[in-house]
């Protein structure tokens, strides 16, 4: 019998971690995310939403689950071409699979609103 460990996973680019979560603009319609790398994690998921829309990432259609990202000098990075207007980024880590993204008022956010499902 298996049993699962309890250990909370790690924020990817924590206030405390001195690697912030970066973006560059690459050209007229990507951008490049940089990000702290994690040890031991399986992937990243990067998730998209509009500023001034409260958990908007949740359910959008543009988020990259299982995002492909390349190691850069101890970060790691990721390219991607954001809806217009103001935009927000989300990057979380996963082991094996990872459920809904973030929590709201009511609760953590619902799997139907997740677009990056275990």
């Amino acid at each position: 019998m298996c049993a699962r460990g309890t250990a909370l996973p790690v924020e990817v680019s924590s206030e405390a971690s001195g690697v912030p979560l970066l973006v560059r603009r690459l050209g007229a319609d990507e951008v490049m995310l940089s990000y702290e790398a994690i040890a031991g994690v399986g992937g990243y998921h990067v998730y998209e939403g509009s500023l001034g829309s409260w958990y908007s990432h949740a359910g959008f259609q543009g988020n990259l689950c299982g995002a492909f990202s390349a190691p850069a000098a101890g970060r790691r990075e990721t390219a991607l071409a954001p809806n217009p207007g103001d935009r927000y980024f989300l990057v979380s880590a996963y082991t094996w699979a990872e459920g809904p993204s973030g929590f709201a008022t009511s609760g953590e956010i619902p799997p139907a609103d997740s677009t990056c499902v275990p």
